[in-house]
């Protein structure tokens, strides 16, 4: 990749084109005045970006979109690929990064609208479950509320999503449900914790 980019650039400037993720800092996806917490987030991004889409990613995306009927697990939004589409409306996301923890189950997939897509990979949505009533929730942290407010940051759309998720928009197999254990992984890592 960094051949072709390279090959792709005018004479004279080949050399100043090397993406970041070639350097020391791709290792830690921090500039020295980011606090570890966004340092964390950063990390997580660029985990989510470097996931190979070889043929066990496109395996992992028909399971997981399949097990979801093509369903948004956050909004509810049927959304499979037509006729005169190329692509399906959702995207199959890992919870735990598949180029760090190597893990292509349904367990470690959502089934997520595109939007959605982003807003749980930046940390704008968030996933729990609740063991005791053994109930999925979806909620604005209150980080990112903060954040929004400063910026006016529209929220209402991922307000609209919080709260419980009807067991309608989980896989009809309960043994295909997310990890509990994964979710709390990535929560208490983006957490900072």
């Amino acid at each position: 990749m960094v051949e072709e980019q390279l090959a792709l650039a005018p004479a004279g400037q080949q050399e100043a084109h090397i993406p970041s993720w070639s350097t020391h800092q791709a290792e830690f996806g921090i500039e020295d005045d980011v606090s570890a917490q966004e340092a964390r987030i950063q990390r997580v991004k660029q985990w989510r970006q470097q996931a190979v889409r070889g043929s066990a990613g496109g395996k992992f995306r028909k399971d997981v979109s399949d097990s979801y009927d093509y369903r948004c697990i956050f909004s509810g939004q049927r959304l499979p690929r037509l006729e005169i589409t190329e692509s399906a409306g959702v995207d199959s996301a890992h919870i735990l990064p598949w180029s760090t923890h190597d893990i292509n189950s349904v367990r470690n997939g959502l089934c997520l609208n595109k939007q959605c897509h982003w807003a749980f990979d930046e940390g704008v949505l968030r996933l729990t479950l609740d063991a005791g009533s053994n109930t999925y929730l979806v909620d604005v942290p209150r980080k990112i509320r903060s954040a929004a407010k400063k910026r006016s940051f529209d929220l209402d759309y991922f307000e609209s999503l919080a709260g419980p998720i009807p067991p309608s928009r989980l896989p009809r197999n309960e043994s295909l449900w997310p990890s509990a254990t994964y979710i709390e992984e990535l929560n208490r890592f983006m957490a900072g914790g």
